[in-house]
């Protein structure tokens, strides 16, 4: 063994400096391949030959983050060729990649992305990262990858709805969430359809009706955590499972394990929507409450259009009203008849309503005991003209319609639809009226001050517990409610058609003929958009002191126009010729005809671009800014419109060429960008 031992070391003291090149060749060859190895290790190409990751790499593939390469976002996965070769032979690990992204990893690229200001998310909903990000919400820290994942199948770092519901609603009432529903969908004013019925939500928010007295139920699934999830990675570790500051704090902020690994989903949506009218109570009770019911649809009348009571366009079942159960008469089995509840009333309206519904319960059957003497005594005089042999046949028409309608407005009670039981009731009237002078009886009848009025009952029937304002503003005008109403003695229905409460507002036409009269007021009251493209200090098209020639020279309205007369582009001519020469009238023309052409133009080239739009839209891009931008563009022509052009002929034409630039913008950015060509990898 010693001499075996002198042979060695006479062997490395003879060839050391052979063995010792070989040794460090080795070495240089093994720290060469280390290096290369870890730089190839940034390659994609390198990481899908072990790992199971086709679908996301084919994701990143097709991603503006292609040329990104997978370390700048996992700088942890570079590793050397010797531990990540050993770890690949002598473990039997899973290649499918478990790994995190870190806040810094994203930040390194998005660094100047201004983070404290809001985004747009989807349609109409705004999200800012500095509150989400600045501190621990609900206790939980989070980061880029708690929202930007691979959870939406076929999409790359989409921001997936599960993620905003899991924390909004999580641990919610029914019908509630954290943040409040308007924080995303904002105070909804538009109409919609629900169960065939027209709803506007703008009368309930205006009073505060909670989302939640409509929307019942907006939630599926719970995200409740499963004890047996713990064991997806631990054998044991039940004794922290409801320890949730603990587990988050552990699994969240420290791990960063995506929410999903743990929580069940949560479906936001109008899964459960107050039910409309219930139609069907013939189910059970044969013909029970048809008249009223009928009633309150607004049909089952003869004679007039079916109108049906505003509560029930707003999808009130019965029990909005009738909410309290109380026993009349013999009960059988329990049953209970409803009653009304003045306080439903004050529920969803407010003070006065209730007050409105002892009106109409008051004045029911004095309108229906002014009506049925009138009706007795017709009916009595049609029986002794037939008994004497007449032919009355068109009066017996008139006079069952009547008594048609009498019965069934008192049988359906009139507080389930008071106008369209009115209108009934005024209906019979007129057909007596109709059918008496045949009967040999006077066609006047005194119908009392209710069914005899023409303006609508709106004082009788409701605006006497709902005030009207003094003063209202129409189309930014302040119009003295009052003075018309009480000092003028102007009946409702001047402005307002009784049909369509609120809708039916007075036309111009009908202001000229007091103001342009006996009663002549400030142009501007009324023209104030023509007054302020004249004076070119018009805020909503972007002017300031741009003043057209003729008001810079103080020239007035009257100047021009001729209130006496129809206006006419010809007869502000002849004023023009009045001061000037008959030349200006020519040129008047030209300016019309040439701010009509610009007009013109720029309509066919907003119907041109809306339509580039929408096909966008159908190609599922983000339009949001473009729509936006052209919904504006479209107002101001709209504005300018009515303001009429040649008011300003300078600033008009300047505001008509801004406008054709910037649809012209807009048509640019709806343009597809030309796609780009991933360089193949080797």
């Amino acid at each position: 063994m010693r001499d075996f031992l002198r042979a060695i070391i006479r062997g490395l003291a003879t060839y050391y400096r052979q063995i010792l090149l070989i040794i460090v060749s080795l070495l240089g060859l093994f720290l060469l391949l280390n290096i290369g190895y870890y730089f190839i290790s940034s390659d994609p190409d390198t990481c899908i030959s072990c790992h199971t990751m086709r679908p996301y790499y084919n994701l990143w593939a097709h991603s503006n983050h292609r040329d990104v390469a997978c370390v700048a976002c996992h700088p942890d996965r570079r590793h050397l060729l010797s531990n990540w070769t050993l770890d690949y032979v002598v473990t039997s690990r899973d290649w499918r990649p478990t790994t995190e992204v870190k806040d810094e990893s994203c930040l390194n690229c998005h660094e100047n992305q201004t983070l404290d200001t809001e985004a747009h998310f989807e349609r109409d909903i705004s999200f800012d990262h500095s509150v989400h990000l600045s501190k621990p919400m609900r206790g939980v820290e989070l980061h880029c990858t708690t929202c930007h994942n691979h959870r939406v199948p076929g999409s790359y770092l989409q921001v997936d709805h599960s993620s905003c519901f899991l924390c909004h609603f999580k641990g919610t009432q029914p019908g509630q969430s954290q943040s409040g529903c308007q924080n995303c969908h904002g105070n909804p004013t538009e109409s919609v359809d629900h169960q065939g019925f027209q709803f506007s939500h703008q009368s309930y928010v205006d009073i505060g009706l909670q989302c939640s007295e409509c929307h019942l139920d907006v939630l599926k699934g719970d995200a409740a955590v499963p004890q047996e999830a713990c064991f997806t990675c631990h054998v044991s570790r039940q004794e922290s499972f409801g320890d949730f500051p603990l587990v988050h704090e552990v699994h969240v902020n420290g791990e960063h394990i995506d929410c999903f690994r743990c929580h069940g989903q949560i479906e936001h949506g109008k899964f459960g929507l107050i039910s409309s009218l219930e139609v069907r109570c013939e189910v059970c009770h044969v013909k029970l409450h048809t008249p009223e019911k009928q009633l309150y649809f607004g049909a089952g009348g003869q004679g007039i259009p079916d109108e049906p009571a505003k509560m029930f366009l707003a999808q009130v079942s019965c029990d909005g009203c009738h909410s309290k159960g109380e026993a009349i008469g013999e009960v059988e089995f329990g049953a209970l008849a409803m009653k009304t509840r003045r306080e439903s009333c004050l529920k969803c309206h407010g003070p006065g309503y209730d007050l409105m519904l002892d009106d109409w319960i008051r004045l029911a059957p004095v309108m229906l005991s002014s009506l049925e003497p009138h009706l007795r005594q017709t009916e009595s005089a049609l029986r002794a003209a037939e008994a004497r042999g007449r032919d009355v046949s068109t009066a017996r028409v008139a006079v069952e319609e009547a008594r048609y309608n009498y019965d069934f407005v008192k049988d359906g009670r009139l507080t389930h639809n008071p106008f369209y039981a009115i209108d009934l009731l005024k209906r019979s009237g007129d057909r007596l009226k109709a059918a008496r002078p045949a009967l040999g009886l006077s066609e006047q009848m005194d119908l009392g001050q209710l069914l005899g009025q023409s303006d609508g009952y709106c004082q009788s029937l409701c605006h006497s517990r709902i005030p009207r304002p003094d003063e209202v503003t129409y189309e930014r005008m302040a119009f003295p409610h009052t003075m018309h109403t009480q000092d003028l003695e102007q009946p409702c229905t001047s402005c307002h058609e009784p049909d369509n409460h609120r809708l039916g507002v007075v036309e111009r036409q009908s202001c000229k003929e007091c103001h342009h009269g006996d009663y002549p007021i400030a142009c501007v009251t009324c023209h104030w958009r023509q007054d302020d493209l004249y004076r070119g200090a018009s805020h909503e098209l972007g002017l300031e002191e741009r003043p057209d020639v003729m008001a810079a020279a103080e020239v007035t309205c009257d100047g021009c126009h001729d209130h006496t007369k129809p206006l006419t582009l010809e007869g502000v001519g002849d004023r023009c010729a009045d001061c000037h020469s008959r030349d200006y009238a020519a040129m008047l023309t030209q300016w019309s005809q040439e701010l009509t052409q610009l007009q013109e133009r720029l309509a066919v080239k907003l119907e041109s671009v809306r339509a580039t739009l929408e096909s966008a839209q159908q190609n599922g891009r983000k339009t949001v800014d473009q729509a936006k931008a052209l919904d504006e563009i479209e107002r101001r022509a709209k504005i300018l419109k009515e303001a009429g052009p040649l008011h300003n002929y300078d600033a008009a034409t300047e505001i008509y060429s801004t406008l054709q630039k910037k649809l012209e913008e807009v048509e640019d950015r709806l343009q597809p960008a030309p796609e780009k060509q991933t360089a193949s990898r080797k």
